[in-house]
């Protein structure tokens, strides 16, 4: 039987460094389970407010952002990459996209307004 096929997994991290994140291991596993839905939606909004460009290779993403939102209105105040994906013109094209978005749903409260998030950007 032929091997499965591969999916490119970029990081920012060196190259003999093992994935700080990544599927098995997303920033938003450490608020706890109660908080799976909302951290699901966001990454789904986040990620569908960016264009994963042509230029970038094929394959998944993991591209990890810490947002400093307003605690009411969950307007983006700032944001940094603490994980790069690793293609340069994906990572542009992320803070393009967090720029648009603007805002996200108010956080919960006891999850403060910094939030770290690990986002899954497959390119096919």
């Amino acid at each position: 039987t032929p091997p499965p096929a591969s999916t490119a997994v970029q990081s920012a991290t060196q190259p003999d460094r093992p994935l700080t994140y990544g599927p098995d291991s997303k920033a938003q596993f450490r608020y706890g389970k109660k908080h799976n839905k909302y951290f699901s939606n966001l990454g789904r909004e986040l990620a569908n407010a960016i264009i994963i460009p042509v230029e970038t290779p094929l394959g998944t993403y993991y591209p990890t952002v810490r947002l400093t939102v307003d605690p009411s209105t969950g307007a983006i105040q700032d944001f940094a990459f603490l994980e790069k994906s690793g293609d340069k013109y994906l990572d542009s094209f992320v803070r393009r996209g967090i720029k648009k978005a603007g805002s996200i749903p108010p956080p919960p409260a006891d999850i403060g307004t910094t939030l770290d998030i690990t986002l899954t950007l497959v390119r096919r």
